[in-house]
C-alpha cells in the first residue's frame, strides 16, 4: 500500500506516496516540442487535487498539483524544500502561529491573481467536520489543527492548537475561491470580487448562508466524469508551471506556461499524466513501454523486485531502494475510538487496558513471517530511525518495542478482564484493500482476535482515505515517513490524523521547533526520546521498512532517481528530455 500519512497524507495526503528524482542536470529552460508521459497507479478522481481519494488516485492528484499549482515551498530534485519567494513567504511567529503572505505574482489561468481567499479555501476544507462536507484529504493533515484564520495584508494568519512541524507545506492551494463560489452559486451570476467575498465571509464567520453550497461544490464540482468522457474545459483553472490542456479520469495533458514566474519553471513543453485503474495496469503499461517515468507500486500480482526485473527487461533504467518509510500500525484517539477514554466514560483503567491489550495482541512476528518472501520489506523496531541510521540500535534497545514482538493474547485478555470490560472490544481496521499486504496483515489480526478480547472488523474500502476522514476506525495500517526526517509524518505525533496527544511529546517537539523548518527530532537524543515516548504511550507500532521503485526511459537524459522522495515530479524544472526513448 502506498499511503504516506501526509496524504492522508493519503495524503496528502494523505496521505499516501510515490518516488522522485535527484541529481538532475541544471535547468535547461523550456524546450519547445518536447514531451513526457508519466504513469500513475490510479485513475484521477477529481481535478480538485485536495479531494479524498484512494492511494493511487491521491498520488496522481499530488503529482498534478505539484505541476499545476504554486506553493510557499517546493521540493527540488533532491527532495529538499526550497522557498518559492516569488509566490509568497511564511513567517513563523511561534510553534503554533504562522503568517502566510502572497507576492501577487501568481495568477490563475483566467488572469485572476491568487489571493488570501484561495488560502482560506484550503483551511475551510481542512477544518470542516461535516459528513460529507468538503470531503478533503486536508482533514487528515496538520492544517486541520488550525482553529483560527484571520486575514492580514496580502495573506492570512493561522493559529494551531498544537505545535506543528510541517509549517512550510501545511497550507497548499486547492481550487480558486472565485471559481468555487461561482460553481456553488450558479444562479447568482457573481462577479470575481463578489465570489471572493462569499469565501471570505464564510472563513471569518461573517456570513454562513452559503457554507453548505460551497462545501458541496468543493467536494463534487471537480469530480471526474463517471462515463470516462473528458472534463469541461471550464474547470481547467491552474496557477503553476503547467496549464491543463485536456483531462479525463485516465489522462491529463499539461502544457507548459512560459509566462509562469512564481516558482520553478517548466522545461518540458507537454507532460501527459496517464492514470491507470490499478497498479497492475501500470505495471502492464511499463511492460508495453507506454510511459516514460513511473514509480510502480507493489500489487497482489507482483512485488517490487519482480516489477523491477520486468522493467529492466523492457529496457527501462530502474532504481530500487529504501523508501525512507515504514509500514506501521497507528491507533486512533478520535471520538468513538476504542482507544479514546471518553468511549469508556473516561474510565482510565479501561482506556489503558484497551491500549495495552492491543499492543500485546498485535502479532508482529506472525506478520513478519507471513510476508518474509517479499524482498522489498525488512523488519524494523523503530518509528523514528531507519535501520541504517547510527542511532537505530541504541533507540530500539530502549524504546519498548521488544515487549511487543510476539502475540500475547492471554495477557491481553487478562488485562481486559481485570479492567472489567463486559464485552469484547471492537477494533475497526482500515488499510488499502487493493494493496498487496493489507489483507494478509488483517487476517493475522483477525485470526485470534477474540482470544485477546477483541472483535477485529475490516472497515477498509476502495477509498480508505474516506474511512479515515470519517473517524470510524480504530487501527490504520499504513506507510509513514520516519519521524526524524519527515515533518509531515511527524505531525501525526502532535495530533494530525489520529488525534494522538501527549504532553511530553508536545513539549519535546515544541522545544525543538525551528524557524528554518529543520526536523525537531533529527538529533540522536531527541529522536530516541520520541521513539520511547510514542511506544510507551501507545501511538503505534512499526512493522516493516519499505523499499520503493522508480523506472524511466532513455528519453529522460541525466536522470538519477532518489527512492526516498515522495514524488516522481519533484525537480521537474531540471528535466532534460530527448525526442525519443520509449
Amino acid at each position: 500500500m502506498k499511503k504516506s500519512v501526509a496524504f492522508i497524507a493519503l495524503a496528502g495526503l494523505l496521505v499516501a506516496a510515490l518516488t522522485g528524482c535527484s541529481s538532475s542536470p541544471a535547468s535547461q529552460g523550456l524546450v519547445p516540442g518536447t514531451s513526457l508521459t508519466i504513469g500513475e497507479a490510479g485513475p484521477l478522481a477529481s481535478l480538485n487535487t485536495q479531494i479524498l481519494a484512494a492511494p493511487g488516485s491521491a498520488q496522481a492528484a499530488a503529482d498534478i498539483a505539484t505541476l499545476t499549482l504554486p506553493s510557499f515551498y517546493s521540493h527540488d530534485a533532491s527532495g529538499a524544500l526550497v522557498a518559492d519567494t516569488d509566490f509568497g513567504a511564511i513567517k513563523p511567529v511561534t510553534s503554533q502561529d504562522f503568517e502566510f503572505t502572497l507576492t501577487g505574482k501568481a495568477k490563475w489561468s483566467d488572469g485572476v491573481a491568487v489571493s488570501p481567499a484561495d488560502l482560506a479555501v484550503s483551511w475551510l476544507a481542512a477544518t470542516d467536520a461535516q459528513q460529507p462536507g468538503y470531503s478533503s484529504n486536508l482533514r487528515l493533515t496538520s492544517l486541520a489543527l488550525a482553529n483560527k484564520l484571520s486575514f492580514i495584508n496580502g495573506g492570512v494568519r493561522l493559529h494551531f492548537t498544537r505545535p506543528i512541524t510541517d509549517w512550510q507545506t501545511v497550507l497548499p492551494l486547492s481550487v480558486p475561491a472565485h471559481q468555487l463560489a461561482k460553481l456553488a452559486l450558479p444562479s447568482e451570476n457573481l462577479t470575481d470580487d463578489h465570489a471572493v467575498q462569499v469565501i471570505q465571509d464564510i472563513a471569518t464567520g461573517a456570513n454562513q448562508d452559503h457554507a453548505t453550497d460551497v462545501a458541496n461544490a468543493f467536494a463534487n464540482a471537480f469530480n471526474a466524469p463517471t462515463d470516462g468522457s473528458s472534463y469541461d474545459s471550464g474547470l481547467f483553472l491552474t496557477a503553476g508551471a503547467y496549464k491543463v490542456k485536456s483531462a479525463s479520469s485516465s489522462s491529463v495533458v499539461l502544457a507548459a506556461d512560459p509566462g509562469y514566474s512564481a516558482g520553478p519553471k517548466a522545461s518540458v513543453a507537454t507532460v501527459t499524466v496517464s492514470c491507470f485503474n490499478t497498479g497492475d495496469d501500470l505495471a502492464n503499461a511499463i511492460d508495453a513501454k507506454q510511459v516514460d517515468l513511473a514509480a510502480p507500486v507493489a500489487t497482489t500480482m507482483s512485488n517490487l523486485v519482480q516489477q523491477e526485473g520486468k522493467a529492466k527487461a523492457a529496457g527501462y533504467s530502474t532504481s530500487l531502494g529504501d523508501s525512507g518509510q515504514n509500514e506501521v500500525m497507528l491507533l486512533n484517539y478520535g471520538a468513538g475510538s476504542a482507544f479514546n477514554a471518553a468511549t469508556w466514560k473516561n474510565d482510565s483503567k479501561k482506556a489503558q487496558a484497551a491500549r495495552q491489550g492491543f499492543f500485546q495482541f498485535v502479532p508482529r512476528a506472525g506478520i513478519w513471517s507471513e510476508l518474509a518472501g517479499d524482498k522489498s520489506l525488512s523488519k524494523t523496531d523503530s518509528l523514528v530511525f531507519g535501520s541504517s541510521d547510527s542511532s537505530y540500535q541504541n533507540s530500539v534497545d530502549t524504546n519498548g518495542t521488544s515487549a511487543y514482538q510476539f502475540q500475547d493474547a492471554e495477557s491481553s485478555a487478562e488485562g481486559w478482564q481485570a479492567a472489567k470490560f463486559d464485552r469484547t472490544i471492537k477494533i475497526r481496521v482500515v488499510f488499502d484493500a487493493n494493496g498487496p499486504r493489507g489483507q494478509l496483515e488483517y487476517s493475522e489480526l483477525a485470526r485470534l482476535g477474540k482470544l485477546g478480547g477483541f472483535d477485529i472488523a475490516n472497515v477498509s474500502s476502495e477509498n480508505p482515505a474516506s474511512v479515515l476522514a470519517s473517524g470510524q476506525w480504530d487501527v490504520y495500517i499504513t506507510d509513514q515517513g520516519r519521524l526524524n526526517a519527515d515533518n509531515a509524518a511527524l505531525a501525526t505525533a502532535v495530533g494530525a490524523l489520529t488525534g494522538f496527544q501527549n504532553a511530553d511529546v508536545d513539549s519535546l517537539i515544541s522545544k525543538g521547533f525551528s524557524k528554518d523548518g529543520k526536523n525537531p527530532v533529527a538529533s540522536a537524543d531527541a529522536g530516541k526520546a520520541l521513539d520511547g515516548l510514542l511506544v510507551k504511550n501507545f501511538y503505534g507500532l512499526p512493522l516493516f521498512q519499505t523499499e520503493r521503485l522508480v523506472v524511466w526511459t532513455s528519453k529522460i537524459k541525466g536522470y538519477s532517481a532518489s527512492t526516498t522522495n515522495n514524488s516522481v515530479v519533484w525537480g521537474y524544472s531540471n528535466w532534460s528530455v530527448s525526442g525519443k526513448g520509449k
